[in-house]
């Protein structure tokens, strides 16, 4: 029997939440412009870490943090940890109830470029490629590069040991360049990142059509407030926000399928609106301010009670923005002349008064259908009509 000392640390309980290991070794506090992460190699795994970068000659990866630096040459590049020869001790992951055992490497990566780039440490594209997605703790320094990290993308195998990430310092010019994809393919098991810490407390998640920067991803986190673009946090579960800030020229899907807890206002500024905010689930505690002239399905079966626009655009194409939106008691609309559906929702008489209250007069030919609410056979429909507005109440 082997006498070696195998550290075991316990599972999270719902009384204390997660913590961190005790076995796990400490990360190096990056110098500016690196990244310094916490890599887990098992035991009878192949433990390959496949890396790549854009910028050619620019960015250098030390896989063990042991000064011995690579060059990114364009192309993947691997590198495959021997777990009998790694030194450290053996620990068991405990998390998964596994129990498997486990070494520790840190990978440390530096960047000697001004050029926005994509740094992926997530390469899974292929049988040759397959890297191990392992790391358990990161940091990032990118005070003056720009990178983009990748640390995970949609249909690619999940970060599933990922638990802390610290976002140190953003870019000086651009925060949004400082960014990471965090994400997963439908249907695999969601990475739960339990502690988060970024500069200000503000969330940046520039998505595109290439990557979504937090699809599909839990942070146990409350943040300040979040700025985002396409795609940028679509299905992402946090604790809770203070405002949203979505800013791009088409905001697409960009928090839909999403769990926010709670929010306090939403500023939407983009050109489109089309699935913002659907499928979401929160609560909006506080007011929206849009300027968005096109809002197919922005809130539609969204969760929360009242929606209480400070600023809308009066006439907003392709227009279903409420539907399904069974929980709404509140609706405010201030001077919008476009009809719309609220068939089913949770509004009362005095509610549905105040929302007709708030309306411009109708542009053309306008429904606004109230069927299923608790007020609509009682509320008082001539405040709308009077506005040119047709009301149907059944």
């Amino acid at each position: 029997m082997s006498d070696l000392y195998i550290k075991v640390q316990p599972p999270a309980s719902a009384e204390t939440g997660w913590q961190r290991p005790t076995e796990w070794v400490s990360v190096p506090t990056p110098e500016n412009d690196e990244l310094t992460a916490l890599y887990l190699v098992f035991e009878n795994e192949r433990n390959v870490l496949a890396v790549s970068s854009d910028q050619v000659g620019d960015v250098f990866f030390d896989f063990e943090n042991d000064g011995t630096e690579v060059a990114a040459d364009g192309n993947v590049q691997t590198y495959t940890y021997d777990y009998a020869n790694l030194g450290g001790s053996v620990s068991q992951y405990a998390d998964d109830g596994s129990y498997r055992n486990y070494k520790q490497a840190i990978v440390r990566v530096r960047s000697n470029t001004t050029a926005i780039n994509n740094l992926k440490l997530c390469q899974s594209d292929g049988f040759n490629i397959n890297g191990s997605l392992n790391f358990a703790e990161v940091k990032i320094n990118f005070v003056n590069q720009r990178p983009r990290v990748w640390l995970g993308k949609i249909n690619l195998k999940n970060q599933r040991y990922l638990k802390i990430v610290n976002i140190m310092a953003h870019n000086i010019d651009s925060p949004t360049h400082t960014l990471l994809y965090l994400n997963e393919k439908e249907n695999k098991t969601r990475p739960v990142v339990e502690q988060f810490t970024i500069p200000n407390n503000d969330l940046y998640a520039a998505g595109s059509n290439s990557g979504q920067a937090y699809q599909k991803i839990t942070i146990n986190h409350e943040f300040r407030d979040i700025y985002a673009s396409t795609g940028g946090c679509e299905g992402i579960r946090i604790k809770g926000c203070r405002d949203i800030y979505c800013q791009s020229s088409f905001n697409g899907s960009t928090f839909a399928s999403a769990t926010l807890g709670f929010c306090r206002n939403i500023i939407l500024t983009s050109t489109r609106g089309d699935r913002t905010f659907q499928n979401s689930d929160f609560q909006i505690n506080g007011t929206i301010n849009s300027t968005v002239p096109m809002m197919r399905n922005t809130f539609a079966n969204n969760t929360s009670t009242k929606l209480i626009f400070t600023a809308i655009h009066p006439n907003p194409s392709n227009f279903s923005a409420f539907t399904g939106m069974g929980n709404l008691e509140e609706l405010i609309v201030p001077g919008l002349e476009k009809g719309f559906n609220i068939a089913n929702s949770n509004m009362g008489a005095t509610a549905l008064n105040a929302m007709f209250t708030s309306l411009g007069t109708a542009n053309g030919t306008q429904t606004i259908t109230v069927t299923g609410n608790p007020g609509a056979a009682t509320c008082t429909t001539s405040i709308a009509t009077n506005k040119g507005f047709t009301v149907v109440v059944s």
